[in-house]
């Protein structure tokens, strides 16, 4: 027999602790010191668990900020910014400290299963609990009410194998993108080498200056011209973050109408643009696809339209996604007190790495040859996703 159950009656919760500057930087120690960037990088890999982190401080340390290691078995997740909209979780498999961005959740009482709980608040968009304020977050007496089907321990654990099964699927697709995608960084390297000493001595220019107009590079609208209630169920695709990471992967499910959207044309998307998170993990991109039609933008992603005199997409996106030089330059322009964002102002100015255009376009031609593969497995991939959605909805509503 199922039965509602409130979060709250069913975990304990734990909150993370603050992480001053001058503890930070240790690669190895006592005890991991995790953020939300950790969390990200635990998944990485196709898995779930997290087990390191890129500081770590010692117990005396830990005792002096009193601060208190999240147990083994914690299922952690951002609490605070845009990173909650991504929806990731990890789940502890050691004692570690995490900072105050996140917060924690551990079964008690023997109630719930663990990988159950998992699974279940895999399927709870968390973005949509938060406040809505001008920094999103999330607060323990709201996730305390979220209702949870709780069928015998038994029948938790059987569905909790069943999904497992079903998303090693899922993973061992997205290994294959993986190792795509580090071919296609092995052939950038090899063709232009490694941008950060630029040994070929390619011209070095402003991003601005490959695009032909100054709006090219652009945000996308804020909450004062785009609103909750304009999000439609058909009509306009209106694209954010969890679509863009290296390839436009899911399926948007926000939509505007065509009116809304002639009103927002300066922020559309049109095949052939470059696409980049601007906020959270920032810096991921990934090209609209040819097959795609015009879309909108979210104010979480920034469009780079390139003059095609000066600059091929497929070579540009991939020195965005490979250069060490782009990465540290993203990584100095993206600070902030709460969570990283691109200033538009500043990405303008990044310097880039423009061969001459015949190279770019041969480099792209050579991707080609692997293009087909690759949207074959990105098409799989969206295809078990989807699958992946169903078999979830149907484990959780009694169907299973």
């Amino acid at each position: 027999m199922t039965i509602i159950a409130r979060l709250g009656d069913l975990v304990e919760f734990y909150a993370g602790f603050g992480f001053p500057n001058q503890y930070q930087g240790s690669v190895e120690g006592e005890i991991p010191f995790a953020k939300v960037s950790d969390i990200s990088r635990a998944l990485e890999d196709g898995g779930n668990a997290i087990y390191r982190a890129a500081n770590y401080v010692s117990g005396e340390v830990a005792h002096k900020l009193r601060a208190k290691p999240f147990p083994t078995g914690t299922i952690v997740f951002a609490k605070i910014g845009e990173a909650i909209r991504k929806n990731r979780r990890a789940l502890t498999t050691r004692e570690m400290l995490f900072d105050n961005n996140v917060m924690g959740v551990r079964p008690m009482n023997g109630k719930i299963d663990i990988d159950y709980l998992f699974r279940y608040l895999d399927t709870v968009d968390f973005y949509k609990l938060a406040n809505t304020t001008a920094v999103p977050s999330l607060r323990k007496s709201v996730l305390g009410e979220l209702q949870i089907p709780l069928p015998p321990l038994d029948e938790q654990r059987r569905i909790a194998a069943i999904l497992d099964k079903a998303n090693q699927l899922r993973q061992k697709r997205r290994q294959a993108i993986a190792l795509l995608d580090s071919l296609t960084q092995s052939i950038f390297l090899e063709m232009f080498g490694d941008p950060v000493s630029n040994p070929k001595g390619w011209p070095e220019i402003k991003l601005a200056d490959c695009c032909a107009s100054n709006d090219d590079i652009k945000c996308g609208p804020f909450g004062t011209q785009l609103y909750q209630t304009d999000f439609r169920t058909s009509g306009v695709p209106l694209w954010g973050i969890k679509q863009v990471n290296k390839a436009f992967r899911l399926p948007t499910r926000e939509f505007v109408s065509k009116a809304k959207a002639k009103d927002l044309e300066i922020y559309d998307l049109l095949p052939g643009d470059l696409v980049m998170t601007r906020k959270g993990t920032v810096g991921n991109s990934a090209i609209y696809p040819a097959n795609f039609s015009p879309g909108i933008m979210h104010s979480d992603l920034l469009r780079v339209r390139l003059d095609p005199s000066a600059a091929a997409p497929g070579f540009m996106n991939a020195q965005l996604r490979y250069s060490g030089s782009i990465a540290h330059q993203l990584s100095l322009i993206s600070g902030g007190a709460v969570m990283a964002g691109i200033n538009v102002g500043k990405l303008k100015k990044i310097t880039v790495l423009l061969p001459a255009l015949a190279d770019q376009r041969k480099f792209e031609s050579v991707l080609g040859r692997w293009q087909t593969a690759w949207n074959n497995y990105e098409m799989n991939l969206s295809q078990q996703d989807l699958l992946f959605s169903s078999l979830q909805y149907r484990a959780f509503s009694g169907q299973l």
